[in-house]
């Protein structure tokens, strides 16, 4: 009997440490801009370093949509979004 609750107790922690191992990369991925520092957009701006030139930029954060509007003039530069989204995110659930 004894041998058997051994077992069990060798395939639970193998379990849990599987989950736990299998996780990181989710947990590092919803961490990454504290975990390494690197900037984040918010309302619709993103402060870039001079020091990142040449790296590779990750464009989560939150930015601004404009619905049926495409904005290239600087006269339309001004004009306000109709709503801010988080990137990376569904957007499906949202209405205006």
């Amino acid at each position: 009997m004894n041998r058997f609750h051994k077992k069990e107790i060798l395939l639970i922690m193998g379990m849990v440490f599987t989950i736990l191992v299998s996780h990181l990369p989710v947990l590092y991925t919803a961490f990454y801009h504290e975990l390494t520092g690197q900037p984040k957009a918010e309302t619709g701006m993103l402060q870039l370093p001079e020091s990142n030139t040449g790296k590779r930029i990750i464009l989560d954060g939150e930015w601004e949509f404009y619905w049926k509007k495409l904005i290239v003039t600087d006269n339309e530069a001004y004009a306000s979004p109709d709503l801010y989204l988080p990137v990376p995110h569904c957007g499906s659930r949202y209405r205006l």
